[in-house]
């Protein structure tokens, strides 16, 4: 959302279960498929250019990516995390 200058929306990342057949008592198993990616810690992350006219419609600050986890992380559990931590765990 930040490279797009919320031109293009996060999607709402949720599990649910798969809905089950009126006349049956057979649930199918859920399933889900995990993705995750390591970014370099120091790539930049700002809106790319033909998303804003002028800098003053750049929605968001440029933040680094290690910056930008750890503030995840401080505003999800109110500590101190960083991503060097949450990659240890």
């Amino acid at each position: 959302m930040r490279w797009s200058n919320r031109k293009i929306k996060s999607t709402m990342h949720r599990v649910c279960p798969p809905p089950a057949p009126a006349n049956t008592d057979y649930y199918p198993s859920p399933y889900s498929v995990a993705f995750f990616a390591g970014p370099n810690a120091e790539t930049n992350i700002e809106a790319l250019p033909g998303t804003f006219a002028s800098e003053t419609e750049k929605l968001f600050a440029p933040v680094d990516t290690r910056d930008f986890i750890s503030g995840g992380f401080k505003d999800l559990y109110g500590g101190e995390s960083t991503m060097e931590t949450a990659i240890a765990v």
